[in-house]
């Protein structure tokens, strides 16, 4: 998917910046509507670049992945929006909002997440214009009204609801094995990226050896040696058994968690 989205950004801003008419420098329509969406697609795929960097790629890959779960459900929403968007343009078409299917379909998708504007639809025919504008009128009132209050239990209610437990449900699902997507998406960005560089770099990035320097002084004291305090404060948690035991508790744990990694990536590289 980033390269597919990359080489679109390419391509568009290629056309983009190119000038076809020549005369005046004016973009054409088509270049300024491909221009927004060459915008809209760089800004995610920086979304799609920090699914590998620290903490911004765990909420990115649990929003993709709400979203590849929404993705699968979207026909159920679909249909009910349609359902009621048809019943809605039968009932007012006289309105500029449900005037024709389209807009009585966005009118009522953006109805599902609050917007009911009751009033403009409902209380315009209280006015005291005389002759009354049509577009104002509702000519089935009582079979409006009910259809209006299934609206706001089935839509607004129950299936608004229903998605925020899904996406809750998914949060607690995907936050167990986030890390490891994330470390896999690392990775393999880290090897891509070395089969760029030429070798002779990655030779030098390798170090056969370490070389350790001795201390220098600092105003006549030796400078803390950060390894050795950290010794002599363990010193203190060892002597305790019940810190002893918890320690060596979560050093089995890391390293179980190690080998589910290594064998995850050899499935991985297989694949």
């Amino acid at each position: 998917m980033e390269n597919i989205m990359e080489l679109f950004l390419y391509v568009s801003s290629i056309l983009l910046v190119y000038d076809f008419d020549r005369c005046n420098g004016l973009r054409r329509d088509w270049q300024w509507q491909m221009g927004s969406a060459t915008i809209f697609c760089a800004w995610i795929n920086l979304i799609l670049f920090l699914r590998k960097l620290g903490i911004f790629g765990v909420y990115t890959i649990l929003f993709f992945r709400i979203l590849e779960r929404f993705l699968v459900y979207i026909w159920l929403f679909a249909v009910f929006i349609l359902s009621f968007s048809i019943a809605f343009y039968a009932l007012l078409r006289n309105q500029l909002a449900f005037s024709s299917l389209g807009e009585a379909f966005m009118k009522t998708s953006v109805m599902m997440i609050g917007e009911l504007d009751f009033g403009t639809v409902f209380d315009n025919r209280f006015s005291e214009d005389i002759p009354l504008p049509i577009e104002n009128q509702v000519p089935y009132v009582e079979l409006t009204y009910l259809f209006w209050i299934v609206f706001l239990l089935v839509m607004c209610i129950i299936l608004v609801n229903m998605m925020i437990a899904m996406a809750v449900d998914d949060m607690n699902e995907v936050q167990r094995d986030i890390e490891f997507r994330r470390l896999m998406m690392t990775s393999k960005f880290c090897l891509s990226m070395e089969g760029f560089l030429p070798e002779y770099l990655l030779r030098r990035s390798i170090k056969n050896e370490i070389t350790w320097k001795r201390k220098k002084f600092l105003y006549g004291k030796l400078r803390p040696d950060p390894e050795l305090l950290q010794r002599i404060l363990s010193l203190d948690e060892s002597s305790n058994p019940k810190k002893r035991d918890s320690k060596e508790n979560e050093f089995i744990h890391i390293q179980e968690m190690l080998k589910e990694i290594n064998s995850r990536l050899k499935l991985v590289t297989e694949k």
